[in-house]
């Protein structure tokens, strides 16, 4: 089985998805397909030396079934939405050139840039493709707020959207409403597999906080409890409310702190938000390696999953699982109707409140603040439920089913293509 994976990011970049894209080629090197990744060239989340270092390993093999291609512009990522959209564009340009070029039996077709499934179209011409949706654009960029279904860069959206759609072979999702989604938009449920996302239960382990390197590298105080934001600092994540929260609670409890941990398009609005409320009892710290995911998702006592309402149906911060995993219980401000919610209350692994309700979400910080012996019940849980239901081998197994199901259907099309052609010549 050769299998072509087309991502915007790769490792050693640091993004959400990272290290999901790269557990999924080893383990699928592990059953023995062979791997080509065409992806940018390195420099999200990378330190300066990192960065140069990786403009020229712009082709190499991480073992000897998985090649890496790093191929577009060799220039920083630009912040501004405009720019990030034409660099996108080039970038799916040089992508496709590459992988139309490249032997495959299955085209793996990342939904980040959002062009990059429009090539479905064309790359299914050559082998079948598989269409990831870990992100449902344009309803991505109307959650941030900036935009509305009038707003002509989002009927284009619509327009990518339904042509992505309609030409991949197969598309895969990570939620159930995500898939749910797709049917009420004109997909047939017998295009649409579902694996969730899962987290690498041997990796992220919970680490007791007298262990934790965070502690020493960012010179936090071991004895506070720490309320943890990990991941992206965007739009959707509505953090200045986590932040009026802090300040509300600053006084009364001086030894709860709030750290936030990641980057994103306004961590540095979030930076001048705490700064011009004077706001004490919130770090923000930068992202951290990979390697070091477990001192991460294991620093909070409690670790927060937020977004703006509405977000709920169209996003599913796959985070959860790492603190789940960590052992950590998650407090939860997303739309109570949303499928995270209801996977945090069925595995008792955390507290939920809604989507913007500011005093609902300080009475669920303050209940564990309280009860350190819930906390560490509700974290428990959630390490029991990622051990039954989400491990690394059992999702990447469904996908490589896929995969096997989709060549399989491809060469016998194609036998039934050659057998119709040769009667016709006999004829």
């Amino acid at each position: 089985m050769r299998i072509t994976v087309m991502n915007a990011y790769f490792e050693p970049e640091i993004t959400p998805y990272t290290h999901l894209i790269a557990d999924l080629c080893r383990d699928w090197a592990s059953y023995g397909a062979e791997i080509t990744v065409i992806t940018g060239i390195a420099s999200r989340g990378l330190d300066e030396e990192t960065r140069v270092e990786y403009l020229n390993r712009t082709d190499e093999y991480l073992a000897p079934n998985i090649r890496v291609r790093r191929i577009g512009p060799k220039s920083k990522e630009p912040t501004q939405l405009w720019a990030r959209g034409l660099r996108y564009l080039y970038q799916t340009y040089v992508q496709y050139k590459t992988a139309r070029d490249t032997d495959t039996d299955v085209y793996f077709i990342g939904s980040t840039p959002p062009f990059l499934g429009m090539l479905g179209k064309w790359l299914k011409k050559k082998a079948p493709t598989l269409y990831t949706l870990h992100d449902i654009f344009p309803d991505s960029l109307i959650n941030t707020g900036r935009f509305t279904e009038d707003s002509l860069i989002i009927k284009l959206g619509r327009l990518m959207e339904q042509f992505t759609y309609k030409h991949n072979t197969h598309i895969h999702t990570i939620s159930e409403d995500f898939k749910q989604i797709l049917v009420s938009r004109g997909v047939p449920e017998s295009k649409i597999s579902l694996v969730y996302n899962w987290i690498d239960e041997q990796v992220v382990v919970p680490i007791e906080k007298k262990d934790n390197i965070l502690i020493s590298r960012y010179g936090l105080d071991p004895g506070k409890f720490f309320v943890t934001h990990c991941g992206n600092i965007g739009h959707s994540q509505n953090l200045e409310m986590v932040v009026d929260i802090a300040a509300d609670l600053e006084e009364d409890l001086p030894d709860l702190e709030f750290v936030f941990i990641g980057d994103g398009g306004t961590k540095a609005e979030l930076e001048r938000y705490i700064q011009d409320k004077g706001v004490g009892n919130v770090r923000v710290l930068p992202f951290q390696p990979y390697e070091d995911i477990a001192h991460v998702m294991s620093l909070g006592d409690v670790s927060l999953v937020c977004s703006k309402r509405n977000v709920g149906t169209s996003s599913f911060p796959s985070k959860t699982w790492s603190i789940m995993s960590a052992a950590r219980p998650v407090i939860s401000s997303f739309d109570l109707n949303s499928e995270l919610c209801t996977i945090i209350n069925s595995a008792n692994s955390g507290l939920c409140s809604d989507a913007e309700d500011k005093e609902g979400l300080k009475n669920d910080l303050l209940t564990l603040y309280q009860d350190r012996q819930k906390a560490a019940e509700l974290g428990q849980n959630g390490r029991q439920y990622i051990e039954k239901n989400l491990t690394r081998k059992e999702a990447t197994k469904k996908y490589y089913d896929i995969f096997t199901a989709l060549a399989e259907r491809e060469r016998y099309n194609a036998g039934s293509r050659l057998e119709a052609h040769t009667r016709g010549i006999s004829s």
